[in-house]
Order: C-alpha cells, then sequence, then structure tokens
C-alpha cells in the first residue's frame, strides 16, 4: 500500500523494500538489488529534503548512508565491468581483477547485512509525521522553480551541469510520488518525459565516470581502450540533445 499522505508511512514502505532487497542480496548476490536498494534510499532522501524544505520535520538519515554508499561501491564495479563487455577487444585480465574486487565488497557487504538491517529498523522510529503539508500554492511554486533550474542545467550543455539535471529531475519525480493525488494533480509535470530523459542520462553517466575510472595508471591496459569508452560516452552525449526536451 502505499501511504500518499503520511510522511512516516510513505518512508516505513520504502525501508520495508529496503529491507527486502537486503535480505535478496544476501541470497542471490544480484546487483540489480543493490540498485533498487539505492533508488529507495535516494526517494527517502528526496521526501526529507522536501520536509525540510518546508519546515515540516527534521529528519537524520545519517545511518542510510554507509548502506548506500557500499552497495554503490559495489555497483559501480560491476557497471565497469559490463562497460568492458562493450570494447570490440576483451580485456579478460583486468576483468577477472574487477570480479575479484567485486566478489571480496559482496563478501563484505554479506557479513555487514544484519548490522544494516538493525540500523535501519531503528531508524523509522525517530520521527513523527508533520501535522499538515504545505499549502497548494507552495508545491506548485517549488515544483515550477526546479523545473524551471532543471532546464537551465540541460540547456547549458555542461558534462557537471547534466549530472545536477538529472538529480534534480529524480527527486522531483520521488517528491511528486510522496504527494497525495490532489495536490499532484495541480502539478504540472510530465513523468514519463522525466524518466526517458533521466534514464538516457544515467547511461551516459556511467560511461563517463567509467572513463575516469580506468584512467587512472594502475590500469596501463587501458590506454587503448579508453578511445572506445570516449566514442561511446560522446555518441551517447549527443543522443542526449537529440531531441527537445519537455519537462511539463
Amino acid at each position: 500500500i502505499m501511504h500518499r499522505n503520511s510522511l512516516h508511512g510513505y518512508i516505513s514502505d520504502r525501508i520495508e523494500k529496503i529491507k527486502k532487497h537486503l535480505n535478496d542480496f544476501g541470497t542471490k548476490h544480484k546487483t540489480k538489488s543493490l540498485h533498487l536498494l539505492r533508488i529507495e534510499i535516494k526517494k527517502i532522501r528526496a521526501v526529507v529534503s522536501f520536509a525540510e524544505r518546508f519546515e515540516l520535520a527534521s529528519i537524520d538519515i545519517g545511518v542510510l548512508k554507509p548502506l548506500f554508499g557500499q552497495a554503490g561501491k559495489i555497483r559501480e564495479l560491476s557497471i565497469n565491468r559490463n562497460l568492458l563487455g562493450e570494447l570490440p577487444e576483451q580485456p579478460e585480465l583486468l576483468q577477472s581483477q574487477l570480479k575479484s574486487e567485486e566478489d571480496f565488497l559482496i563478501q563484505q557487504f554479506i557479513g555487514s547485512i544484519p548490522d544494516y538491517l538493525k540500523s535501519i529498523a531503528s531508524f523509522i522510529n525517530n520521527f513523527t509525521d508533520p501535522a499538515d503539508f504545505p499549502a497548494k500554492k507552495q508545491i506548485k511554486k517549488y515544483f515550477a522553480g526546479q523545473i524551471v533550474k532543471a532546464y537551465a542545467d540541460y540547456e547549458k550543455r555542461e558534462k557537471t551541469g547534466l549530472h545536477r539535471f538529472r538529480k534534480r529531475i529524480k527527486k522531483l519525480m520521488y517528491i511528486y510520488e510522496f504527494l497525495p493525488l490532489n495536490l499532484c494533480k495541480s502539478i504540472k509535470i510530465n513523468i514519463s518525459n522525466m524518466d526517458k530523459i533521466q534514464e538516457k542520462t544515467g547511461v551516459w553517466r556511467d560511461t563517463y565516470t567509467a572513463i575516469d575510472f580506468f584512467s587512472q595508471p594502475k590500469f596501463p591496459e587501458m590506454s587503448e581502450n579508453l578511445s572506445k569508452l570516449r566514442a561511446n560516452e560522446e555518441k551517447r552525449w549527443n543522443a542526449l540533445f537529440g531531441k527537445s526536451l519537455k519537462l511539463q
């Protein structure tokens, strides 16, 4: 059940999903579970930021940071290994090295799952629901302002700005999911278009950060392959600007 009218209820739903993804990862070791887990934490961060923006609540989410960070390290290695798979000539030794690093982090993570479960179980009891939502006019103004900033980030066509653009629209999507339905109806926003562009931006971003990762001196065997990754990155970058952006 989606608790759209309760901050505590909405976050409780997210926490239950995090528990599920943790348990799934503990048994199946699929990095997809870590991706889904991190999305749930991002949703919590988004609605908490929104609540604090309007002084509805003050919630310390620091307990989720270690879980988010460790899951991210494993996912980054997994993504980078997948990107190596796109190359015409496979650097098999490097694949094996990254797989070993990933397996080591996975075993560490699995060993920490009981502690993660305990920490997130206590987290949900540390705050109460606000009395009410902000006025509809305030929420509409907030969304309109964030949309203007998102367009500005996108139109600059700068790589750091585009990452900010993606984070901004994902945050709006998560807040929109949380809001009561009667408020959602008054907000001009195109969730479908937002989801498509953030997904494409994410694929580009993965390639962009992989180039930085593989440019490290400890990966000399990647010097020739970096040009291939850069070509893929440029192709994905250009694809982001092929059509006019419509967020509303």
